[in-house]
């Protein structure tokens, strides 16, 4: 069955005809070709899947990013499909983990892309929604995103709101930069996560994810400013106003002797500037 699918495959890529290409056969196994097949997907392109389901392909929207183990391709009508790069083991537990993932977070109010488990197929697809990202959470850090200090100052609010609400999470997998970004509608989303959690068991002083994600080489690209008011948003959501000395105390000990002598105020840490905009440019509405 497998060797008769990978014969139409191949005829349908030579003719460039719409046909569909199968990459599953009916009892779920991937065509031999698979791997083939979906490193030169093209627009036009439709797929077709174990349960007979068709999806056109209108843009392959991961192509520049080969190094994940999931492609991502606009289905249209603001969808998206998510199928794997390559058929393991391992990267099939890795793929069905996304779904298992985003009934955590979307249980816990973290804000991550939507997920439709009644449209998608466990371990050949999962149907998505399409996002219009305006740039990356490694753009706005290195200061390549294009905004002015006006909208800097409402991404990062916005962006510490989005780190709060990890707070009931010691780590969460694969949340790092690259898998974090800003909308066309002004919103930060988690994009891509995978079913590694370690939960924070309340009154714990425990670190958090950011914390942990930084120790192990993730978010570099944040200032040690902009660390120091993340840190402060999850604690207080932690433990409120009265516990925030506690946690300073066992998390960031360097800076309690500071807090106590008053050099650093913890309620008014400084404010952090778009490094796109030269300080001399930014007007005093902007530092407010």
């Amino acid at each position: 069955m497998a060797r008769a699918d990978d014969l139409c495959n191949k005829l349908s890529i030579i003719n460039g005809r719409d046909s569909p290409i199968s990459l599953f056969t009916n009892d779920g196994k991937p065509v031999t070709a698979y791997y083939k097949i979906v490193q030169n997907l093209k627009p036009g392109m439709i797929l077709r899947f174990g349960d007979g389901k068709e999806f056109k392909v209108y843009e392959v929207l991961s192509e520049r990013n080969p190094g994940t183990m999931t492609i991502i391709i606009d289905i249209g009508g603001g969808k998206a499909l998510r199928i794997p790069r390559l058929i393991s083991d391992f990267i099939l537990a890795e793929f069905n983990g996304f779904l298992q993932a985003y009934q955590v977070l979307e249980a816990t109010g973290i804000h991550c892309v939507k997920v439709y488990p009644e449209l998608s197929l466990p371990g050949q697809y999962y149907i998505v929604d399409k996002l219009d990202i305006r740039f990356s959470l490694t753009s706005f850090l290195n200061g390549t995103s294009g905004l002015t200090q006006e909208e800097y100052q409402i991404a990062l609010e916005r962006f510490l709101k989005f780190a709060e609400s990890t707070y009931l999470f010691r780590s969460i997998g694969d949340f790092m930069e690259r898998n974090i970004a800003y909308t066309q509608t002004g919103e930060w989303i988690f994009l891509d996560f995978q079913n590694h959690f370690v939960k924070w068991t309340k009154g714990e002083q425990k670190f958090n994810t950011f914390q942990w994600m930084r120790w192990n080489g993730s978010f570099r690209s944040i200032s040690d400013d902009l660390f120091m008011k993340i840190n402060r948003s999850i604690a207080l959501k932690r433990f409120g106003p009265s516990g925030l000395d506690l946690w300073i105390t066992h998390q960031i000990p360097e800076v309690h002797p500071l807090l106590q002598a008053g050099i650093i105020d913890f309620d008014n840490l400084p404010t952090i500037r778009n490094p796109e905009v030269p300080p001399s440019t930014i007007g005093d509405k902007h530092n407010k």
